[in-house]
Parts: C-alpha cells; structure tokens; sequence
C-alpha cells in the first residue's frame, strides 16, 4: 500500500496542561487535564470540518474521517497530509475528483450522544438503503416462515 507524504510544520501539542485546582480542604494543587484542541481538516484546499482532538495521531483521525464521511475512496490517490499545529490545520491533497464537495458539504446532519458528531453528504440515505435491505430480508423470511 501506498503511503501518502505526510509533512508535519511543527510538534504535536502537548496533550495536558497544566491547572491549579482546590481540594476538600481548601489546598491548592497543581493537576494534569486533558486538553483537547481544534483540527481544521481541508481536502483539496477546501474546508470540511473543524474535528476536537488530543493531537497525538492527527494523521489517522484526519483520514479515517474523510474516509468515513464518505469523501475518500482511493488510498493509492492521496498525496500528502499536512499537519500544521501552529494554524491547528490539516491538509489532505489527492488525486480524487473532488468536484462533489461543493454539494456534499451543502448537506450537513449534526448527531447527538456523548459530544456531537456531523455527517455530511447522503450518509442518511445510505443508511436508510442499508435499513430497507435489512427489512426487505425479514419480510422475505416472514412470508417463506407462513409458507412452511
């Protein structure tokens, strides 16, 4: 398989900092917490989505979400990912035909649950495609368990 150029401009962040916080009694304490940090992942110099992230593997959050989305299909066509930290930016270019972002990106579903998730483009009607098929099964297995 081939792996994309992957160019990085400056250091993963920490993934603490450093707070003071108070006890039960009043004390004063220096504690570590995660903090999490804005990616801006671009395709092609177009903006997709702004991602909350530790920061410790940008490279595979970056691609498994355009993958996941749907935006990418051909690993062999990415060629590069840039990880800027200071502009807390990712850029992935590839030889894919990108020209559906435009309308892609027009659709936009928001989830609910532990944070918010969006999903763009038609993943709703995939898996409403992925639903009927499962139905249409049972209602096959229904009828041929009547017939027996």
């Amino acid at each position: 398989m081939v792996k994309p150029n992957i160019i990085r401009t400056s250091e993963n962040p920490l993934q603490t900092i450093e707070v003071d916080v108070y006890d039960e009694y009043g004390e004063k304490l220096t504690k570590q917490i995660a903090c999490e940090r804005p990616l801006t992942v671009m395709l092609n110099w177009k903006e997709i989505v702004t991602l909350m992230t530790l920061g410790s593997r940008p490279d595979p959050l970056v691609l498994g979400y355009l993958k996941n989305q749907g935006f990418l299909s051909d690993p062999a066509a990415i060629e590069s990912l840039i990880i800027d930290w200071e502009t807390h930016s990712a850029a992935v270019i590839t030889k894919e035909n990108t020209d559906f972002l435009e309308e892609a990106l027009k659709k936009k579903t928001v989830t609910s649950g532990c944070g918010q998730g969006t999903m763009y483009g038609n993943v709703m009607k995939q898996l409403e495609a992925i639903r009927s098929h499962k139905r249409h099964l049972n209602n096959l297995r229904f009828m041929q368990h009547l017939r027996h």
